[in-house]
């Protein structure tokens, strides 16, 4: 037996366009239109099918409407009215759903701090997807990447479904545009989808890099998206109770803006597999350089060989909260510049990428030294 919907409110809540384009993505076809009143669309079997759509949700009898439009639908697909409304609200919308293998959660339900880290780590892989689809890197440091949180501002979280624990996101896609036959129109494709394909090529690289125990096979696809910030907010999602769980990954796309190339959908991280990459997200964030920063501190060490051309001081300066030892290896004039800061005991600045190796902090591509005056 099939529910019919009557609720009110979750049909007054769905648009003439959320509809529009769930049967132009169906094949129907616009074929006459009353403003302000009604549309009315041609399809199913042959084209004989019609499909009387109510223009404004303002119109009295409206939800009544869109409740005959629904189970057309149904009579005509085969479907279920559930499953007709739920491709009505996410037509225009890529759908990640998340599926956690923990013990105990066949009824849907699991512990709320388990809850609370598995909505953390899937905001963080949605983010880390993000970054990757603007900037591929190994680490993306707290500074923010604007269009990137912007995008994961705009997600919205589905209902959960049965089967272990799943959590839905939904990625708003702008709908595509037709063309007319024979022009050629190339556009580079709207951030969300650009996000979601990247995080759809990064699950890809990054299932296949944790067969292996070598950090360069991570190394090797960060290209693809693979980033610390990815492989630990996969091993987020699959940890509790001290333990790792099975994390599956599953992809649709918008039926307004089908995706132009063949990509993977599904996606399964063995519990076993996700150790590996903690483990990897720790060692690519430690090695990673951080954000082009400026260092402000006191020149404590030089070390130049004679007649050498380039010479290493060592600042100390804040880091991230802390002062640290800082090495900087710089030519021959920027380094006379570094003596006469050490013998006045006056502080530098010096812009740079800082990298950590070791327990050793070095400024890369040293930049804009000067001075700097205390008053």
């Amino acid at each position: 037996m099939r529910a019919t919907i009557r609720d009110r409110a979750a049909l007054l809540a769905l648009s003439p366009v959320q509809v529009m384009q769930y049967l132009l993505s169906s094949g129907w076809k616009q074929v006459d239109r009353v403003p302000n009143r009604y549309t009315v669309w041609a399809g199913g079997p042959e084209q004989e099918e019609e499909i009387l759509l109510p223009d404004r949700q303002a119109l009295a009898d409206y939800h009544l409407r869109i409740s005959e439009v629904i189970a057309q639908l149904e009579r005509l697909e085969g479907r279920s009215q559930l499953e007709i409304l739920a491709d009505f609200e996410n037509s225009s919308a890529d759908i990640i759903r998340i599926r956690v293998g923990l013990d105990g959660a066949a009824d849907g339900t699991i512990p709320l701090d388990t809850a609370t880290q598995v909505l953390e780590s899937a905001k963080d892989m949605m983010l880390a997807a993000a970054c990757a689809a603007i900037s591929p890197r190994p680490y993306y440091h707290a500074r923010r990447w604007a269009e990137a949180s912007e995008y994961v501002g705009a997600l919205r979280a589905g209902q959960t479904e049965r089967g272990s624990y799943v959590v839905t996101i939904v990625s708003p896609v702008p709908p595509e545009l037709d063309v007319p036959p024979g022009e050629l129109f190339e556009t580079e494709e709207p951030f969300p989808r650009r996000a979601t394909v990247m995080l759809s090529t990064a699950l890809e690289a990054v299932a296949d890099a944790a067969v292996s125990f070598e950090l360069t096979a991570f190394e090797k696809q960060v290209s693809k998206g693979v980033s610390a910030n990815l492989c630990q907010a996969l091993a987020g999602l699959g940890s509790s109770a001290g333990r790792f769980n099975d994390v599956a990954v599953g992809l649709s796309w918008s039926r307004t803006r089908p995706p132009h190339e063949a990509l993977r959908s599904t996606f399964l991280l063995p519990g076993d597999r996700l150790p590996i990459l903690q483990e990897a997200g720790r060692v690519l964030k430690s090695r990673a350089p951080l954000e082009e920063c400026e260092v402000q501190g006191l020149v404590v060490k030089l070390d130049r060989k004679p007649r050498a051309q380039f010479g290493t001081a060592t600042v100390l300066g804040a880091v991230e909260g802390s002062v640290r030892s800082i090495r900087v290896v710089l030519a021959r004039r920027e380094y006379d510049l570094m003596i006469q800061a050490h013998k006045r005991r006056e502080p530098i600045s010096v812009v740079g990428e800082l990298i950590k190796r070791g327990n050793q902090f070095m400024l890369e591509n040293p930049r804009e030294l000067r001075m700097v005056v205390v008053e």
